[in-house]
């Protein structure tokens, strides 16, 4: 059993939930084991196919991407005037440029959380009337309106991203439960097995058997299928 996917597992289970509840086999009706089954399965059906992670990566990273475009593109702007000393505009963006390296010229290369931290003191500092001032003098206070806007676009899908994952991680996890419904498969099985000479067990027995074959024949190759009928007892193990 332990060697089944997860998704193959969930099959078996569902298969002897539904075996289990025909109406000829009434001899199981509230059988607390089967009640057991039952429960661990629901839960199991519920996250086994979940997600890790919330997916949202890529929209993160894209997110992230818009606002280092932008921040380049200003350093890129305010470096051709600290460069150029003959420019009416080159001590302003001098001012402006040791904003950016107090903050670091290399935010964009920082994790999402440094990145965000620095940030947010790098636009809170270019938003100073004086400073708003000089921007406007050097051609770049649309970018850093956009600088923001993109900032806080980012902030807010990541933000999305780490509540996503924090609620996943706080789920009980697929492989916890499969111990559990390997667990009360496997005692649910046990007895039925043990109650097979008894009236009314005989058939349920055999259909159970024949879905955990059906199980275990998913993982062989079709030769190893092929060969073999274990009885009951043995493949329900």
């Amino acid at each position: 059993m332990t060697r089944l996917t997860t998704k193959n597992l969930a099959t078996l289970a569902s298969r002897s939930i539904t075996i289990s509840g025909k109406p000829e086999y009434a001899v199981v009706v509230k059988n607390p084991l089967l009640e057991r089954l039952q429960t661990v399965y629901g839960e199991y059906d519920g996250v086994y196919a979940k997600n890790n992670y919330s997916g949202m990566g890529s929209d993160v990273a894209a997110a992230d991407h818009k606002v280092d475009g932008i921040f380049s593109g200003i350093k890129t702007v305010l470096l051709g005037y600290c460069r150029d000393a003959e420019s009416s505009n080159h001590q302003d963006a001098m001012d402006l440029y040791a904003i950016v390296e107090k903050y670091g010229i290399d935010i964009d290369r920082l994790s999402y959380s440094e990145e965000t931290a620095q940030m947010k003191k790098l636009i809170e500092e270019l938003d100073q009337p004086v400073n708003m001032a000089k921007l406007e003098r050097v051609h770049l206070t649309e970018n850093v309106a956009r600088l923001k806007a993109a900032e806080a676009g980012f902030v807010e899908i990541f933000g999305k991203q780490v509540s996503s994952n924090a609620a996943l991680h706080q789920t009980e996890s697929a492989s916890s439960l499969r111990r559990q419904l390997e667990g009360a498969l496997r005692n649910y099985f046990t007895l039925v097995s043990s109650m097979r000479t008894v009236d009314g067990w005989v058939a349920l027995d055999a259909e159970l058997n024949e879905a955990v074959k059906a199980a275990r024949n998913s993982v062989l190759s079709p030769v190893q299928a092929g060969n073999g009928t274990a009885t009951a007892d043995a493949t329900k193990q």
